[in-house]
């Protein structure tokens, strides 16, 4: 529920950093999965690391999201989701179309 209100308050185009210190699927993954499922306008995005940045990296178990194993990073176990909130485009009415009252349709009989 955190995930969601924190999400709730992004504005289009704004992005938040989801990270745990547990290597529970539960926490990280189905978390992650379970905004994605409820908000269309969520996604995971990828990750840009500094070019200095020398800790192993391991790939989460959803397309760019991050682990840190402690046996390869020298770190505490963590999970690492960069999710934005996509600006969808307005839905397009008919009244705000800009139709030629001039123009005629055809419809075959």
């Amino acid at each position: 529920k955190m995930l969601f209100n924190a999400f709730r308050l992004l504005k289009p185009g704004g992005s938040l950093v989801y990270a745990t210190c547990s290597f529970c699927n539960a926490q990280n993954e189905d978390v992650v999965r379970w905004l994605l499922g409820h908000e269309p306008t969520a996604a995971v995005v990828p990750i840009s690391w500094p070019s200095d940045f020398s800790v192993q990296l391991n790939s989460g178990n959803l397309p760019h999201t991050v682990r840190f194993y402690p046996k390869h990073s020298g770190t505490s176990g963590m999970f690492i989701a960069k999710i934005s909130k996509e600006i969808l485009s307005p839905p397009v009415s008919s009244s705000s179309m800009d139709l030629d009252p001039n123009m005629t349709a055809t419809v075959p009989s």
